[in-house]
């Protein structure tokens, strides 16, 4: 599995954000990356940040890259 980073540098603190049951962006598993370093939000398939109350749509939604 590979491991899931700071899409800004690898070496980053993060913490990994699983949605809860009830969310309706919920997934069985990471869906967002909280980097202590950059203070900022990212999308875990789009790799974009997120801004303030923001969430990343289930794998991604209209935002992820092809």
């Amino acid at each position: 599995m590979p491991s899931i980073n700071c899409p800004v540098d690898p070496k980053h603190r993060v913490t990994l954000v699983e949605y809860s049951w009830d969310n309706p962006n919920h997934y069985d598993g990471i869906s967002e990356i909280g980097c202590h370093d950059c203070k900022k939000r990212y999308g875990r398939w789009s790799k974009r940040e997120l801004k303030g109350d923001e969430e990343e749509p289930r794998y991604g939604g209209d935002f992820i890259e092809q």
